[in-house]
């Protein structure tokens, strides 16, 4: 297996992102009142460009801890131009905070006085609403925008992308996948799959002991086929293996390994198509399971496990190009070449690391950590299927990983996140799962 570094990783490394801007919002969000505490006179939805911006967070600042999170966030999402002290002077009702191409727009309803944000960016109260924009210039089309015909629909427009997910939640993000996707991973975003990709939506909602976000990425399906897929389409889940900090599952990991070959993501494999058929290993049948393990969030080191239908096929095919390496004092092909210590397989070219592999029994285990056991990998326990998996995608993130990730207030708090992911040429459904302390 290839170095793969966090953007060459799209698929989990977007969802490991999402994941922990998320935590926050949901944690901070467990324990909330609904009770109001200012008038709610405008829309805060029609002061934003919510039909057009890369995200949007539709937000009930009524819920104590809600507002607290919104506080933490205009800072960051404004570089600084909007102080966490002038936002929480602002919440306590209805709060849309929406970005593009890494600049805000948050939009209260409030009484309070409009702020002086500073680094450009302009604010003015209107109607009920205090807007806080990148520049004045950016303030006058958003007043503008929100006294539009079309305004008044604003709310109801943004309702109808949430369909058939839960209305009861205090938070709420839309999204635009192709440019998140293409951010992270230009070759993911130009395949096929990507350029089919339309909107995304998820909602925050609390479920006794835990905080579930039900999630949606719709896609226009005229043109592709389930080949063009990063997943297997249907409902089963996989069986994984594992009980690394992170453990993520696939079904038939072949046609991902395809997906990710035909994007250009794991170009070092390219090399194994340039040996002739009787040392070649067969990359097109690993199984109906796989495994991909990861002890940091990083994503640079990966160690996958498979159970191929012939893994004799991969220990005849691993020997034998020892055995030629040997012959030509370890050079396979070009810089191509191969060393054998127990059980592992290590091929370099030109003194970089390609991949490790191993056979051991029914499993074959590819890595590309210098330092993974890959005889334990493939004698890993079966990882308990995440609740309510309906998808060829699984992934379960060990609370100590995450909990690095978010602010020491609510560390303690955060139990293990374990999410599912179905892909259908009509989009990508599935459900992240946070358990609470």
């Amino acid at each position: 297996m290839a170095r793969v570094p966090g953007r060459r990783a799209p698929l989990i490394a977007a969802a490991i992102a999402v994941v922990v801007a998320a935590v926050v919002v949901v944690l901070l969000l467990r324990g909330g009142d609904d009770k109001p505490t200012r008038t709610v006179r405008g829309e805060p939805l029609a002061f934003v460009p919510a039909g057009s911006a890369d995200v949007v967070f539709d937000l009930d600042t009524r819920q104590p801890l809600v507002a607290l999170a919104v506080e933490q966030l205009a800072p960051r999402v404004t570089n600084g131009a909007l102080s966490a002290d002038q936002a929480r002077a602002l919440v306590g009702g209805r709060a849309a905070v929406a970005i593009d191409a890494g600049r805000a727009w948050l939009a209260f309803s409030t009484d309070a006085p409009a702020p002086q944000p500073t680094r450009g960016a302009a604010a003015a109260a209107r109607d009920g609403v205090v807007l806080v924009a990148p520049s004045a210039a950016d303030l006058n089309t958003a007043e503008a925008a929100a006294h539009a015909p079309s305004a008044k629909y604003a709310r109801a427009t943004f309702d109808r992308r949430f369909a058939g997910l839960p209305a009861a939640a205090g938070a709420r993000v839309a999204f635009d996948p192709k440019t998140l996707l293409a951010q992270r991973s230009p070759e993911a975003a130009n395949s096929a799959w990507g350029r089919s990709l339309r909107d995304g939506v998820a909602v925050l909602t609390t479920s006794g002991p835990e905080v579930r976000v039900p999630f949606r990425v719709t896609a226009d399906p005229v043109g592709l086929n389930a080949a063009d897929l990063p997943l297997a389409t249907g409902p089963r889940p996989p069986q994984a293996r594992g009980s690394a900090p992170l453990v993520v599952g696939l079904r038939d990991p072949a046609q991902t390994l395809a997906f990710a070959r035909r994007a250009g993501l794991l170009q070092q494999l390219d090399l194994l198509d340039q040996l002739p058929g009787f040392l070649k290993p067969d990359l097109t049948n690993l199984g109906p399971n796989g495994t991909v393990v990861s002890t940091t969030l990083d994503l640079d080191h990966l160690t996958a496990r498979f159970e191929p239908p012939d893994p004799g096929d991969w220990a005849t095919k691993l020997g034998r190009i020892d055995t030629l390496a040997g012959l030509a004092g370890k050079a396979v092909l070009g810089g191509l070449s191969i060393d054998h210590r127990d059980g592992a397989y290590t091929l370099t070219n030109d003194g970089d690391l390609v991949a490790r592999a191993g056979v051991y029994g029914r499993a074959l285990v590819l890595s590309n950590d210098p330092t993974a056991d890959l005889r334990a990998a493939a004698a890993a326990p079966a990882a308990p299927t995440p609740p309510g998996a309906a998808g060829a995608l699984t992934a379960r993130l060990r609370s100590s990983v995450l909990a690095t990730q978010i602010p020491e207030l609510v560390r303690a708090r955060v139990g293990d996140l374990t999410a599912w992911a179905r892909a259908e040429l009509a989009g990508v459904n599935g459900e992240l799962r946070l358990a609470l302390r």
